[in-house]
């Protein structure tokens, strides 16, 4: 299991086995999605990944959230990316 960045694209992959479930998370990003030195669109998405440590269970627990038209909504709060 892990965590990407470098790639500005948003994703999660899941592969169980015996051994159990993996997981491989690509970050997206926040920066912007049309820079000058690319050409034409990048396939990059707004997104990023938060977590927390469980005592309990001894664990990680990931949360993705992706951002459409740099808003993000979770639960029923909006938050806005501003762009500079």
């Amino acid at each position: 299991s892990g965590i990407s960045g470098h790639t500005h694209r948003l994703g999660i992959h899941y592969r169980t086995t015996l051994a159990g479930t993996k997981f491989w998370i690509e970050n997206g990003c926040l920066c912007n999605l049309d820079p000058d030195y690319t050409h034409g669109q990048p396939d990059w998405q707004h997104g990023f990944t938060s977590g927390y440590w469980s005592e309990r269970f001894q664990r990680w627990f990931l949360q993705v959230y992706n951002m459409e038209d740099g808003v993000l909504l979770t639960d029923e709060t909006a938050f806005y990316l501003s762009e500079k």
